[in-house]
């Protein structure tokens, strides 16, 4: 296609109807854009931007300075200027640009503009908004649709790129693709007559190549540079977490350790790390279990240990600890170490506890006995007093039984007075205000005093059996006066 353009810019007999330019600077991109825009113009022509509100500002202001330099008085009278993401928004379906719309709305305004048969000058970076959003393939069917469009009108368009839209080696394809849409690719609009359309796409494409190569490496180091900003990070937080850590090896050997494990224990780097972790346990079978279940794979969580301190004293703790395998075999384990003092004290004040609920309630089950034991011998001398109450009912007149039957009754009272002396006692034991009095002891008194306490049990057991043998008679056991009861015969 040939257009008769009135343009210093564009070579007149063979003239670039579509071109592209790859920038990073914008300020020189805009000004090569408005200068594009302003040649249009100033021929009489009609000029359409599609840009961002950004750089459709920023080109207006410039529009208006050239302008003004050549004293035009109503410059942007055929300027039309559109949005490039509304409008993109009227022919975009599901990500990609459907030709039906694209003709209806950017096709309507570009016949238009073509209708009076001057120059038209169109820039638009509808194509770089899309590759923006990562849709480099949909950007590249946006610039067949205007070569469609360009095949009908005739029309100068002007296609703007950031370079970083390209800046990594997988955006080659796309970079290419997007090259061999346009008739030109060039670094600035002062070359586009001088340069071969080929060797301009091939310059191009090697350019992006250096470009995303040196992208890569700054990507690289940047890279590089988190990386070991993020380990310096991860070593001081284990460095000087609150929690004792420390790493230990497949032969059990101490590897790393932080500064709350070495302040925990007392020692120094140097008397901890390198050495075997089973020389500050103080149980070896336990240290040897927990090495052996960590090579077997297992989690430990609260494993209770103690540990040797660097002052000879011992340190409970309790270790929560898993390995790192690779290939199936064990590279390091990693273990948790913290304090347990407080818990192992709570530990021995259980069992302390423990032992004294025992005696408590052995005493206690002790005093229920003796307190039965009490009231069975409390109730012994009862008896003698209430038969020697009896019996002084019938003998009153009787001077020698009575003061048998007193003696009888001052006996067992004092018996009585005894045994609350000995309850007295056992309260004192329980204060340990007891005192042991000795003397001497008269046998035929204390056998004496207990014939009497069981005979009134004894006369009731004979009173019993012979009831049981004769039924109609009541008789009493040999020495005791008989009495007479209602009721009996």
């Amino acid at each position: 296609m040939s257009t008769q353009l009135q343009n210093p810019t564009l070579h007149q007999s063979h003239p670039p109807s579509h071109f592209v330019r790859f920038y990073q600077d914008e300020v020189t991109l805009l000004s090569e854009v408005a200068e594009f825009i302003e040649q249009g113009l100033r021929t009489g022509g009609t000029a359409i931007v599609i840009a961002t509100n950004d750089h459709i500002i920023a080109l207006q202001d410039q529009l208006q300075g050239l302008a003004s330099l050549n004293g035009e008085e109503q410059p942007l009278k055929h300027l039309i200027v559109l949005n490039a993401e509304d409008t993109l928004a009227l022919f975009m379906v599901d990500d990609w640009p459907d030709e039906r719309l694209f003709d209806r709305t950017v096709g309507s305004v570009v016949r238009s503009a073509c209708h009076s048969g001057t120059v038209v000058h169109t820039f638009g970076e509808m194509v770089a908004v899309l590759c923006s959003r990562g849709l480099y393939n949909a950007a590249v069917r946006l610039e067949e649709l205007w070569n469609s469009l360009a095949r009908e009108y005739r029309f100068a368009l002007f296609c703007a790129y950031p370079w970083q839209q390209f800046s990594r080696v997988g955006d080659a394809a796309a970079f290419q693709r997007i090259c061999f849409a346009h008739d030109h690719v060039s670094h600035s609009t002062q070359a586009l007559e001088k340069s071969d359309p080929d060797v301009s796409r091939q310059l191009a494409i090697l350019q992006q190549e250096n470009h995303a190569l040196r992208c890569e490496v700054v990507r690289g180091r940047e890279a590089e540079a988190t990386l070991q900003d993020r380990e310096r990070e991860l070593m001081d937080f284990l460095e000087n977490a609150a929690e004792a850590l420390h790493r230990v090896g497949p032969d059990g050997t101490i590897l790393w350790a932080n500064k709350a494990e070495l302040a925990m224990l007392g020692y120094r780097w140097d008397e901890y790390v390198g050495h075997h972790i089973s020389e500050f346990h103080t149980d070896s079978d336990v240290i040897a279990s927990i090495l052996t279940r960590l090579q077997q794979g297992q989690t430990l969580l609260d494993e209770p240990a103690r540990l040797n301190r660097r002052d000879a004293s011992i340190q409970h703790v309790v270790i929560s600890s898993n390995g790192c395998f690779e290939n199936g075999r064990l590279r390091y384990t990693r273990c948790f170490t913290r304090d347990a003092t407080e818990r192992h004290l709570l530990v021995q004040l259980h069992c302390e506890r423990e032992v004294l609920v025992t005696k408590l309630s052995e005493a206690n089950r002790a005093k229920d006995e003796f307190l039965a034991m009490l009231g069975h011998e409390l109730r012994n001398p009862l008896a003698p007093v209430s038969a020697a109450a009896e019996v002084l009912k019938i003998v009153a007149n009787d001077p020698e039984r009575v003061q048998h039957v007193a003696g009888v009754i001052k006996r067992q009272v004092g018996h009585m007075t005894g045994l609350v002396d000995d309850l007295l006692d056992v309260a004192r034991v329980t204060r340990g205000l007891i005192a042991l009095d000795t003397s001497v002891l008269d046998l035929r008194a204390i056998l004496t005093e207990a014939a009497e306490q069981i005979a009134s049990r004894v006369q009731a057991s004979c009173q019993s059996k012979l009831a049981a043998r004769h039924p109609a008679r009541t008789s009493a056991c040999p020495g005791r006066p008989q009495t007479h009861r209602p009721g009996c015969g």
